[in-house]
């Protein structure tokens, strides 16, 4: 976990999750505007995808198949050995992101910044970070089946849709705080 701490990777993963963001955004407008992603509630989700064109659906699909799913799920790709898309970074960033442990997103960037600043209380304070990488995998295939007819999942997206912004939102304040303990360590050594 101490590679995480490192300020040349928790810069190389905040440019990939600015990165990665923009491309959600500049990709939106063509799924009609609302992701499913914003949804948790059944029907919601439901009538979202009846008004949605077969061309939206399939926009959606791609985007979360190439965006949204690497978001978190790069993040735990050296633990499960598997590079999908390093080519893509080694070639968007050469020279930032061409190491296999250079591959984590917004669940290593959140928990780098909380690891770095807190030290040994980071250990614990940086698993809402973790824990919120297999939540949004998970969402994100049910996703997947739903843009292609299969709902029968879209229950268990009622839960998790909420579970995941909450603990990426928990992340994120521990974050910050953890960037201003740093900031004002930093303070007191000058």
């Amino acid at each position: 976990m101490n590679y995480f701490k490192r300020s040349n990777i928790l810069w190389g993963l905040f440019v990939a999750v600015g990165a990665i963001l923009l491309g959600i955004v500049l990709w939106t407008p063509s799924v009609g505007g609302t992701l499913l992603d914003s949804l948790s509630a059944v029907s919601e989700v439901q009538a979202l995808l009846e008004k949605m064109t077969k061309a939206q659906k399939d926009s959606h699909f791609l985007m979360t198949l190439l965006l949204d799913m690497p978001y978190p799920f790069i993040a735990v790709c050296k633990l499960v050995k598997y590079t999908f898309p390093s080519q893509f970074f080694e070639q968007a960033m050469p020279g930032v992101l061409n190491k296999p442990e250079h591959r984590y997103i917004y669940g290593s960037f959140l928990a780098g910044i909380t690891l770095k600043f807190f030290g040994q209380a980071g250990n614990l304070l940086a698993i809402p970070a973790l824990v919120a990488v297999p939540t949004d995998l998970l969402e994100n295939v049910i996703q997947l089946l739903a843009l292609k007819g299969n709902e029968a999942l879209l229950p268990l997206k009622a839960f998790l849709t909420p579970a995941k912004f909450i603990l990426v939102g928990l992340a994120v304040l521990i974050a910050l705080a953890a960037l201003v303990n740093g900031i004002i360590s930093s303070l007191r050594h000058k």
